[in-house]
């Protein structure tokens, strides 16, 4: 919790502040000391979490367009086979950074009021298997020949055959979301990470990650699942970061050479949800009291604290601070002002919550 916080609240009870301090070092690095000759350093601990969404906006956004089975189809016949791209722009990941700092896994999200599937893949008819592929350096938009959107740089390919199977079934995710997850891949869904985000993506991605879904489906289904999806072909994107897009094939049925020719390109990306490392939501009231508490009844804890000295980029971050340095620092609130540098708690760069319904 930032310091700055834990002396308003004491305030609030009527506490006594000291008025008076000593300037310590200025740099704010990690070799700050305060009193008794406390190293106050940052906390580097990230947690491993699976509610993350690929551009923010996705957190807490559902589709309101129903009888989308993409990412993953589940039919018969002529309907039974598909090709669909799908391409995220890099610049999403700087929007996603704000609060993730590796994308470890890809998932889609069912809408908010229908269940989840199990989805089999298995051979086509001419025995070549189905596969769910990820790469790189991709163009900056989508072609509907999809031959054009492909590349050299793959990441990784799950694949299904008659024999073996592709198995995607379904998890409970938070709040009672159903989230798609690989049951017959050896490591789930973290068989394609696509790494660290923390800074933008390097040249591999080129201009961003796409998903290559080349699917039949087998036997053994429970019916078609209805995923969230973007919604840039009928409304505002909800990513702040870029546009998704899609190449769809759909199905011979509307399409003769849909492995071959998309019927068109448009925006209705699923929703990728993921694992990844991120640092720790934001404490909820009932923790800020408990610290509050904490830090009363323990005035050594009042020599280390933290604050956002990296202000205006979009991110969250906990530079420490030794007690008394604080008071190199504006960390109040963008109405008040005390012509100290400001913070980014008080721009509110970032968020670290993923939101309601991942």
């Amino acid at each position: 919790m930032k310091f700055w916080r834990i002396f308003a609240a004491a305030v609030v009870v009527g506490l006594t502040i000291p008025t008076s301090v000593a300037l310590a070092d200025d740099d704010d690095d990690d070799d700050d000391m305060g009193p008794g000759g406390i190293n106050c350093a940052e906390e580097t601990n990230k947690a491993l979490r699976t509610d993350l969404t690929v551009c923010p906006g996705f957190m807490d956004y559902t589709n309101t367009f129903v009888g989308n089975g993409f990412p993953f189809e589940n039919s018969s016949f002529f309907f039974s086979s598909f090709r669909n791209q799908y391409l995220y722009p890099s610049s999403i990941f700087v929007a996603t950074s704000a609060y993730a700092c590796t994308v470890e896994s890809m998932s889609a999200r069912s809408v908010s009021f229908v269940g989840g599937s199990t989805n089999v893949y298995a051979s086509f008819t001419n025995g070549d298997p189905s596969f769910i592929e990820l790469s790189g350096s991709n163009p900056g938009s989508l072609l509907p020949t999809f031959a054009l959107n492909s590349n050299s740089q793959n990441i990784c390919t799950m694949t299904g055959t008659d024999a073996t199977p592709l198995v995607i079934g379904n998890r409970t995710g938070i709040r009672g979301s159903v989230v798609s997850n690989c049951t017959s891949c050896i490591l789930g869904d973290a068989e394609c990470p696509l790494g660290n985000i923390e800074a933008p993506l390097d040249a591999t991605w080129g201009d961003g990650p796409m998903w290559d879904m080349k699917i039949s489906v087998g036997t053994g289904n429970s019916g078609a699942g209805v995923w969230d999806t973007s919604d840039t072909t009928f409304g505002t994107p909800p990513c702040e970061g870029g546009t998704p897009q899609r190449a769809f094939g759909s199905s011979t049925f509307a399409n003769p050479n849909h492995l071959t020719t998309a019927l068109g390109v448009d925006g209705f990306d699923f929703v990728w949800v993921f694992q990844g490392l991120a640092p720790p939501p934001p404490a909820t009231v009932e923790q800020q009291i408990k610290e509050i508490i904490r830090l009363l009844l323990t005035p050594e804890a009042l020599r280390c604290s933290g604050l956002d000295l990296t202000p205006g980029n979009g991110k969250i971050e906990d530079d420490p601070i030794a007690f008394p340095n604080g008071a190199n620092w504006d960390p109040v609130q963008p109405t008040v002002t005390t012509g100290q540098p400001k913070t980014g708690d008080e721009l509110v760069d970032g968020l670290r919550s993923a939101g309601f319904r991942p």
